[in-house]
């Protein structure tokens, strides 16, 4: 495919959009440009481009921008020794491609991103959506800072605003990840239009200044250009220690060493009791709630899709049941629920159970989790099990 030609003004944000990467970036950082096709273009497939040259990363995301996709950067420098990058052509698109960066492609934290956007359906937000979601990003700065956390790059993304932090360049661990899962969930109980699913190393963000082109643009509903509205003095990075304290009012747990443990990482081998037969018989009894599809598998991991989302009663917009989607996730010591929707990707399993029992009345009579650990599970939980809104056997 031969990019659109630039104009005068697009080479202004270019200049803008390389500065922003100069900004974010390590000398020798290998950035991964994606975009998505929009529906109106009628464009199919992804495009990507992986970048040690900062100017050309910018200009090719003005090119994919200008060609109607929807234009993101690794918010974390690529490994440039991987088998990923091994043969692919580096400072040179791809506009069409099967594969992007995954999490074991990723060197290090370089950014965290707190993405705040009051308006999760079709469509861009409306001017009152908009200005609420920035009543979000500015409590939410003002609650980080009075934790001691340094002043962010605050961005204006088009239908919301990105709070970006500075990471101080830690390892990817499967730890760390996992506390920052459970940190987000947290703060997403305190600022609801907080985005929850930002945790993991691969994730992407909207390059600035590039149009936000959600849905159709209406008087209502206008496309608008992202765009940075400030730089911190000085954009210093957010230490583990800084992260560690939000995982104690999180409730983050700490192993033998000291080091914060997340509810994912917790030891729970004596805890689960369900299994394959056990999920599929839990389904069977709430076929109002819970409709299953073709179950996959993924090593010592299976996943139960479900037709349509339990919390929304009905199919997202998009929705594409199977691995990863809206599914009851079964391993061999837990068990979970993800859904990919924003507006339902903070729910847990725990959520899922109370959603069937408000619903209809009564749990599950499928045994999930030992009787003989209720006093380990009611020390964890800090209350004694008969004092909780759950029936026994349920994890917090």
């Amino acid at each position: 495919m031969i990019p659109p030609r630039l104009s005068e003004e697009d080479f202004k944000f270019v200049d803008l959009i390389e500065q922003y990467f100069i900004r974010i970036s390590s000398p020798g950082d290998l950035i991964e440009i994606r975009a998505f096709p929009d529906e109106s273009t009628g464009r199919t497939g992804v495009s990507r481009g992986l970048f040690s040259s900062l100017r050309k990363a910018a200009l090719t995301a003005m090119h994919m921008a200008n060609a109607g996709l929807h234009t993101y950067y690794t918010l974390n420098p690529i490994l440039p020794d991987c088998f990923y990058t091994k043969y692919q052509q580096i400072n040179r698109p791809e506009w069409w491609v099967r594969y992007t960066a995954r999490d074991h492609n990723i060197a290090r934290r370089r950014l965290y991103l707190f993405d705040l956007d009051a308006h999760f359906g079709k469509g861009c937000a409306t001017d009152q959506e908009k200005a609420q979601a920035w009543e979000s990003a500015q409590s939410l700065k003002q609650y980080l800072a009075g934790l001691g956390w340094p002043d962010p790059i605050t961005i204006d993304s088009g239908n919301g605003y990105h709070l970006i932090y500075r990471a101080d360049g830690c390892s990817v661990v499967q730890w760390a990840t996992d506390e920052l899962e459970v940190v987000l969930k947290f703060l997403k109980g305190k600022f609801p239009d907080l985005d929850a699913a930002n945790f993991n190393p691969s994730r992407v963000a909207r390059v600035p200044h590039t149009v936000n082109r959600r849905g159709p643009d209406t008087a209502e509903r206008p496309h608008r250009r992202a765009r940075i509205l400030n730089y911190p003095d000085a954009f210093m990075p957010v230490t583990m220690s800084h992260v560690y304290r939000l995982g104690k009012l999180a409730g983050v747990r700490t192993d033998d060493d000291g080091r914060a443990l997340s509810s994912r990482r917790a030891k729970r081998e004596n805890y689960l009791l369900i299994d394959e037969a056990g999920v599929e018989e839990l389904i069977d009894q709430y076929p109002d709630q819970l409709a299953l599809g073709d179950i996959t598998y993924e090593g010592n991991v299976t996943y139960f899709p479900l037709v349509f989302c339990p919390f929304k009663g009905a199919e997202h917009r998009d929705q594409n049941v199977g691995k990863g989607k809206t599914a009851i996730i079964l391993r061999p010591n837990s068990i979970g629920f993800n859904c990919f929707s924003d507006d339902c990707s903070h729910y847990t399993f725990v959520d899922l159970l109370r959603l069937l029992h408000r619903e209809t009345g009564r749990w599950p009579d499928t045994p999930i989790w030992k009787q003989e650990d209720l006093e380990a599970l009611a020390a964890r939980w800090g209350c004694p099990i008969e004092d909780a809104s759950l029936p026994p056997g349920i994890e917090p």
